[in-house]
């Protein structure tokens, strides 16, 4: 009975761990070039970042 009540709160934290995911991208401006410091923004999640000098961002979904 342990086994098995420890092996369901395994899963459920993998589950749970799997279930968290990122939105990653490159913002890039009409010459190909990254864009610093754009505010990306998320309606879903009310969430935001910015990207990096590398026009880099990686925001939660």
């Amino acid at each position: 009975m342990r086994k098995q009540i420890l092996a369901l709160l395994l899963f459920s934290c993998i589950s749970i761990i799997v279930s968290a995911q990122n939105i990653k991208g490159v913002v890039l401006n009409e010459l190909n070039q990254p864009l610093e410091t754009a505010y990306i923004y998320n309606n879903n999640t009310n969430s935001h970042t910015h990207t990096s000098d590398a026009g880099v961002f990686v925001i939660g979904y």
